[in-house]
Formats: structure tokens, C-alpha cells, sequence
């Protein structure tokens, strides 16, 4: 037998289910203190219109984003085709309905780091970003060869430059 090393929750919903139910039943694993990754997701039809789909798929994703074990987020149902069509975040036709929306706005707009900065006179800069991968580039001297960093828990990392130079730090 091999030891554990990540827990993955089937996240189907059905209902309507509070934020406080869902993170108390993440609360409920932290004893273990692995990383969780939410699989499946995706809002069944019981839910009942695209709206109450889409809300209920802002509120969930915000819950499980906020959990500090959770480390990813997967649709199940991707297009809309076949037996599930009702579940998925994105038409047949290729555009995104209400849930896919909302998950592309949570994904690249509320939980995306893209900040231009400029040194202070000391060299330094603050940036509070989401935890992922980050492309850094000093100035135009650094452009073609920019500094990658990885933020895989909270913490700082302190940058000192010798002169002030504009910074930009894109997330992923």
C-alpha cells in the first residue's frame, strides 16, 4: 500500500448547498493536512435555472478557492453534448453560458494577479498576489529574459534591485 498524499472530492452538486455546509465539510478533512483538489465539478439541473446554476457555481468556487488546502478546481462537463449537456460551463456552440461566465471571471479576473510596479527608491517593491506561477520582468533589459517564480504557500519574497526599475508580475 502506498501512503496518501492528496484527497480529491467528486464536487457534483444537486442542490442548493450553503457556503458554511461546504467549507465545514473541507474542515472536516484538514486533520489530515493534505492538499485537496474539488474534481467534477459541475451543477445539475435540480439546481434549477442557469442563474441559480451560475450563482450557485460563484459561491462554491469561492469556498473551495478560499480553503487553504485546496489547490484546483476541475469542470467535469466541459461542452454541452451528450446525456449531461444540462451540466456543462460551455455551449455546443463553443460560447460560454452563464456558469462558464462566471468560472472564467473567477478565473481570470477575481483570482489573477497581473500588476505593473515600480520600485521604491530602495529597490523594492510589494505585491500581494494568489499563489501560482509568476513570469517577472525588471525593465526593458529583462524583457527577453524574464524571472519565473513559484507562490506555492503564503509567504514573502523579497526582490532587491540596485537601481529603480519599473517591474511587472503577470500571473498565470
Amino acid at each position: 500500500s502506498a501512503p496518501l498524499s492528496a484527497l480529491g472530492f467528486q464536487s457534483r452538486f444537486a442542490k442548493k448547498t450553503p457556503p458554511e455546509t461546504i467549507y465545514r465539510r473541507l474542515q472536516y478533512f484538514e486533520t489530515f493536512n493534505l492538499p485537496i483538489a474539488a474534481t467534477e465539478f459541475e451543477m445539475k439541473s435540480s439546481i434549477g435555472s442557469e442563474q441559480a446554476k451560475a450563482a450557485m457555481t460563484e459561491q462554491a468556487m469561492t469556498v473551495l478557492f478560499s480553503h487553504k488546502l485546496v489547490n484546483g478546481i476541475y469542470a467535469w462537463t466541459i461542452r454541452a453534448g451528450g446525456r449531461n449537456a444540462d451540466r456543462a460551463i460551455v455551449n455546443s456552440d463553443g460560447t460560454l453560458n452563464l456558469r462558464g461566465k462566471v468560472w472564467m471571471y473567477l478565473m481570470k479576473n477575481r483570482w489573477w494577479t497581473d500588476e505593473t510596479l515600480t520600485t521604491d527608491a530602495n529597490g523594492m517593491v510589494r505585491l500581494r498576489g494568489f499563489k501560482g506561477d509568476y513570469t517577472v520582468t525588471l525593465g526593458k533589459s529583462s524583457a527577453t529574459n524574464p524571472m519565473k517564480l513559484r507562490l506555492a504557500e503564503d509567504r514573502q519574497i523579497k526582490a532587491t534591485l540596485p537601481t529603480t526599475r519599473a517591474a511587472k508580475a503577470p500571473a498565470p
